[in-house]
């Protein structure tokens, strides 16, 4: 992987931001529709390859924008010992 500037002018090693969209889908239903999505790939503290991935539609009320998905994105701990999942209630 190569440098990648993310995360408030963070260069991170190891990291890849990807971004896509669709255009010209049919809506043969309330499901089916343009849409985008986001995938960030990054060697956590732990040396293992992670993602976290993000995929919505666009072009309806309340959709998700850029910045919020960034704001989002921003949480993302890049390093630090990697913690277990909670336990759901």
């Amino acid at each position: 992987m190569h440098r990648t500037p993310l995360l408030h002018g963070q260069t991170l090693p190891d990291a890849a931001l990807v971004k896509a969209h669709s255009e010209g889908a049919r809506q043969t239903g309330k499901c089916n529709g343009e849409g985008r999505s986001i995938a960030f790939g990054f060697k956590n503290s732990k040396g293992d390859f992670v993602a976290w991935d993000f995929y919505a539609r666009t072009g309806v009320p309340g959709a998700v924008g850029d910045e919020l998905i960034m704001k989002i994105l921003s949480t993302v701990r890049l390093a630090g010992d990697p913690e277990p999942p909670a336990a759901l209630p």
